[in-house]
């Protein structure tokens, strides 16, 4: 297969290449936005943690008493066109598989946060623009955006999975990047995510120095597990006494972090089942689920929080692990390196056009 994938990854990479040269020579133009634009994204498939930091930087412009909106194209999505998912005044007006997992979730997770999914980001900013406005956005995150380059940004952040370094990897469909690691040069600011191993750190850190773009250095904290069908969090110290076997299943573009999170945390995960990213679960898969985690005598299930919400979208299907004890793994976003950089630049997006640095 490698042999019919390389001239394929190699003719990718160049369209990606020229397409870039297009819009740097402004053959291709950018549209700008009346109002700030950060974008987040990354430059491989699935799985670099790109979600939780716009998670963050949501919570932090809250914080600072700033209306903002995210822009997501919701992939996989079983909608068309331009919709609005949350009007930032409670939990969202649409189904997940209307919005896609990712969006949908961060709706929930941020219910004073409007979302908007759309194929073109700015048929979705106009559509914001549209409202009154008293409920306009007074910034813009673009979620998923590296390549989307139809829409200018004012900064544009570049999420790289601390274990899967772009230097080591080849564009799609012979490896995982979306163009080559020149775009990198593109980015205003790199976070390293995930990071559990400090020589893979160092090692990537390397090879980003001749980038010249501050660095960012984050990892996951899990939070607890929370059940299906309750409010409640349970921390894993709960466990430690009298520590149950899990059965771990997910539709997410990195199982493995996934499982090693867990293990981690000290879960005895003794049986696991994954499926492809934003997976649209079938009442078969659930049953098989229950099926292999019954013939090894496995009672306890633990999920992502995506696929929780994916799940939950679908009432019948939800509604067959009603009897089961199964839970949700929930994370959250720490920054190790680099706080007050990111602070400082996000900070400064809020300040008038003239006025930034």
């Amino acid at each position: 297969m490698r042999l019919i994938f390389f001239p394929i990854s190699r003719l990718y990479a160049a369209i990606m290449s020229l397409r870039n040269l297009l819009f740097d020579w402004q053959i291709f133009r950018s549209w700008r936005a009346p109002l700030p634009v950060l974008a987040v994204g990354n430059i491989s498939a699935g799985g670099t943690g790109k979600t939780p930091f716009v998670d963050w930087i949501v919570k932090f412009y809250h914080g600072m008493g700033i209306r903002v909106a995210i822009v997501s194209r919701g992939y996989k999505r079983k909608s068309k066109g331009t919709l609005i998912v949350s009007e930032g005044a409670g939990k969202p007006c649409v189904s997940s598989a209307e919005a896609g997992d990712e969006p949908f979730m961060l709706a929930m997770k941020n219910p004073f946060a409007m979302v908007v999914v759309s194929e073109k980001r700015k048929d979705g900013i106009e559509k914001l623009l549209a409202l009154p406005k008293n409920l306009q956005p007074q910034l813009i995150i673009l979620d998923d955006a590296f390549q989307h380059r139809q829409v200018h940004r004012d900064l544009n952040f570049l999420v790289i999975h601390a274990a899967k370094s772009p230097f080591k990897d080849a564009v799609l469909p012979l490896g995982r990047l979306r163009e080559s690691v020149s775009g990198i040069c593109r980015a205003d600011m790199i976070l390293i995510s995930k990071i559990q191993s400090k020589k893979n750190v160092d090692t990537l850190e390397k090879d980003l120095f001749l980038y010249e773009k501050p660095i960012l250095k984050s990892r996951i904290k899990v939070c607890g597990l929370r059940h299906f069908f309750s409010e409640k969090m349970i921390s894993l110290e709960e466990f430690s006494s009298n520590l149950p076997a899990f059965f771990a299943f997910s539709g997410i573009g990195d199982a493995e972090n996934f499982i090693q999170t867990l293990q981690k945390s000290g879960l005895s995960v003794q049986g696991e089942r994954h499926f492809p990213d934003h997976y649209d679960f079938q009442h078969e898969d659930i049953t098989n689920l229950f099926s292999e985690a019954a013939k090894n005598k496995i009672d306890w299930f633990v999920s992502t929080e995506k696929d929780f919400y994916r799940l939950k979208s679908d009432d019948a299907l939800f509604q067959l692990f009603q009897n089961k004890a199964c839970y949700y793994l929930e994370i959250e976003f720490e920054i190790d390196e680099g706080r007050l950089v990111l602070e400082k630049s996000l900070k400064a997006l809020t300040l008038p056009r003239h006025a930034q640095p």
